[in-house]
């Protein structure tokens, strides 16, 4: 898995990098583990700050997007601080890789279902004689 960190409007931090590498590249790598040997995953992080006119409110944001082998990936959260903003964002980018986790999952099965269906036998294909051979006896 390769990822970057981006840092916007917002100079370059130590504590930062290691807080996001902790929560969100954690997440990420859990994900990717179960995943290993197909295509290589390309995430971008970036963190920062919306604005500098306004002073309160949601200001910070943190955003994840890239190409992962569930297919494309973006969450972004906006909050009042930058660390509220990267766990907002670590809840919302399990959730969403989980579900396109199982999307992936559910359509396999239900290929595999479909291949099994269509290899079971006609019930109106049968291959013994219904009912008595004339002469059957003699």
């Amino acid at each position: 898995m390769n990822y970057q960190i981006q840092f916007a409007r917002l100079p370059p931090s130590e504590s930062i990098r290691e807080y996001v590498e902790r929560k969100l590249v954690g997440a990420l790598k859990k994900f990717s583990r179960a995943d290993s040997g197909r295509t290589p995953w390309q995430i971008t992080i970036e963190i920062g700050r919306d604005t500098f006119h306004h002073k309160k409110g949601d200001v910070w944001f943190a955003e994840v997007s890239g190409q992962t082998s569930y297919g494309f990936i973006r969450v972004r959260k906006e909050a009042g601080e930058i660390y509220e903003a990267i766990d907002l964002i670590e809840e919302e980018l399990y959730s969403q890789l989980s579900r396109s986790k199982g999307k992936l999952i559910a359509k396999a099965d239900r290929a595999a279902r479909r291949i099994k269906n269509m290899m079971r036998l006609s019930r109106l294909a049968r291959f013994f004689r219904r009912g008595r051979i004339r002469d059957e006896g003699i």
